[in-house]
């Protein structure tokens, strides 16, 4: 997990650096009328959410008439200035996601009363990312153990290091404590704050046994000491370079949504691993942007809070970058569908570079998800990082993967853009995929390489 992360958190520093931002950032533009329709749209959600929110409090819950109310609302909003289709509303809007954010704060409540509306509406935060990798992973959407124990940590323990009566020396010790009981051990607990935070780790144990999921607890530590290391952005600490700020923002939004994707299915794909790492990274600059006034207030430095940041042109337009860098959004698609196992019509035109974000040169081609009916094998070699995997509909190559693999990768392309018949080539490749540029120069060129 530590080489994971590492080479996840160079590859999006790398990004931000290498970003130019002067270049034109893409996307939808708008006009002020556009800017002024969209504001008064969302002032009308927010005045929704407020009303019901007011209500809920003399009732402590919102009733039946309240939650359409919202989601009405919400829907406006989403189809209107946020340009959504309905394909996209259906699933947020499904019973899956509207019993599961019910539940969260039922639960919130349940396990301590003292929560305040904020700290609940803190942690439901992340428990809708949870629910939408539950979506996006193929996993049922539901307010699981794993999902309130990881949200809940965020409000108490963020409370806990920002907390101001509390000198670093002490939110270390808290912290050396916290790592001791995420990797397993006795720790007693040195308050009732404390106590709280070793019992969320309790609900996560409690869903994943720590000999069958070790990289359950090996991303919450990578969390963990991701936020150690974000202890020295605090006001007062030595200054940091600018890089090192980076390298600590990326490390603590990736490891953050990382430690999410692994609590939602237990275990994940390295392309899984990058595009959830990705994602985090995107997040935490998104909320790093909207906090840069608090955080400049605290003299908590980010990447857009620092003294050197300097106007917010420069820092939003390498965020942007980030945000597009993992893949175009054709091939976005591809990624979300692969990851559910469904698999993408395609000719194989396009490569897609998925685990760039490990460093790693890596290309798929193809129906690289697989077909229905078809047939697939896969080859990794731990100690080279490699992996390859072939997917084939009859004895026509559909779709490959190939992960760390710099040479003849457009081989791959070949046979699946030409549908090369590979006859008994294809039993061969099912037993030693590595062997897939000989069956191309063969299939291709049939009097050049024979069977052998």
């Amino acid at each position: 997990m530590t080489d994971l992360v590492s080479r996840l958190r160079d590859m999006f520093v790398g990004i931000w650096h290498d970003a130019d931002p002067s270049a034109t950032i893409g996307g939808p533009t708008h006009t002020p009328a556009e800017h002024e329709s969209n504001e008064v749209e969302l002032e009308a959600f927010v005045d929704v959410l407020t009303r019901e929110s007011r209500r809920a409090g003399r009732r402590r819950d919102i009733d039946a008439a309240g939650e359409r109310r919202i989601l009405g609302a919400f829907a406006r909003l989403a189809t209107g200035a946020l340009r959504w289709d309905d394909r996209h509303l259906e699933p947020l809007l499904s019973n899956g996601f509207r019993d599961a954010l019910r539940a969260f704060p039922v639960r919130a409540r349940s396990f301590d009363s003292s929560l305040r509306p904020a700290e609940i509406y803190q942690a439901a935060r992340n428990a809708l990312t949870m629910h939408c990798l539950q979506a996006l992973l193929g996993v049922a959407v539901e307010s699981t153990p794993a999902v309130l124990g990881y949200s809940l940590l965020y409000p108490f323990t963020d409370n806990l290091l920002d907390d101001e009566s509390l000198d670093v020396a002490a939110k270390v010790a808290f912290s050396r404590r916290l790592a001791d009981r995420l990797r397993g051990r006795e720790v007693d607990p040195c308050d009732m704050r404390e106590a709280r935070i070793f019992q969320l780790v309790a609900m996560i144990e409690g869903q994943y046994p720590r000999e069958r999921f070790p990289g359950v607890f090996a991303s919450l530590l990578a969390i963990h000491h991701a936020q150690e290391r974000s202890i020295a952005l605090i006001a007062g600490a030595t200054p940091l370079p600018g890089r090192t700020i980076v390298e600590i923002g990326v490390e603590k939004g990736g490891t953050s949504v990382l430690a999410d994707g692994y609590l939602v299915a237990g275990a994940l794909t390295p392309a899984q691993a990058g595009c959830i790492f990705g994602l985090g990274v995107f997040l935490q600059l998104r909320d790093d942007l909207e906090d840069v006034e608090d955080d400049g207030t605290r003299g908590l430095e980010t990447v857009f809070s620092a003294p050197w940041a300097g106007c917010l042109d420069e820092p939003t337009a390498r965020a942007l970058a980030v945000r597009a860098a993992p893949a175009r959004p054709c091939s976005a698609r591809a990624a979300a569908l692969a990851m559910v196992g469904k698999p993408l019509k395609s000719n194989g035109a396009l490569a897609f570079n998925v685990l760039d974000t490990l460093g790693l040169v890596s290309t798929s081609f193809g129906q690289w998800g697989g077909v229905p009916g078809g047939q697939g094998v896969e080859e990794v070699n731990d100690e080279r990082y490699r992996y390859l995997s072939l997917q084939f509909e009859r004895d026509t190559l559909v779709g490959a993967t190939a992960i760390g693999l710099t040479q003849h990768v457009g081989a791959l392309r070949g046979l699946i853009q030409g549908r090369i018949r590979l006859g008994a080539w294809k039993d061969q490749l099912l037993e030693q995929p590595g062997r897939f540029v000989e069956a191309y120069i063969a299939c291709s060129q049939p009097h050049s390489l024979a069977l052998r």
